[in-house]
């Protein structure tokens, strides 16, 4: 007979083995998003002149055409966002809706409904703005 070093498990731990696989999964693929912003920032603040960077939320297309923006990313928005947080910190790290016009970037997230209409919204869409002016 092999003698083989096995840990026992418990019936309890068993049932929990995908969620915590799922987590680990979740947490991995925050982890590299935000690394992946914390390099492009560190990289613009280094080799240019501009003081705020912007990364809109990735999107897909949905049924009809209509844009979806990830699931992953507008659940898991507020801890990408604290992580981010903690990376810069002094820094303003914000996640806003933005529209652009003339190259300039108008945040329209707290803007009233009554002047929205008068707004190009067709155009917005969400980032995750870091600013270290």
């Amino acid at each position: 007979m092999i003698k083989m070093s096995l840990t026992p498990i418990s019936r309890v731990s068993l049932l929990g083995l995908k969620a915590k696989k799922g987590e680990e999964e979740r947490q991995n693929k925050i982890n590299e998003y935000v690394t992946d912003i914390y390099s492009r920032t560190v990289g613009i603040a280094a080799n240019t002149k501009e003081t705020c960077a912007y990364y809109v939320i990735p999107r897909n297309h949905g049924i009809n055409g209509k844009i979806v923006y990830s699931e992953f990313h507008t659940t898991n928005i507020k801890e990408i966002i604290a992580n981010l947080q903690d990376l810069f910190p002094n820094c303003l790290v914000e996640y806003k809706t933005l529209t652009w016009k003339d190259e300039k970037p108008y945040d329209i997230s707290k803007i009233d409904e009554k002047t929205l209409p008068f707004i190009n919204v067709k155009n917005s869409k969400p980032y995750i703005v870091i600013d270290w002016h």
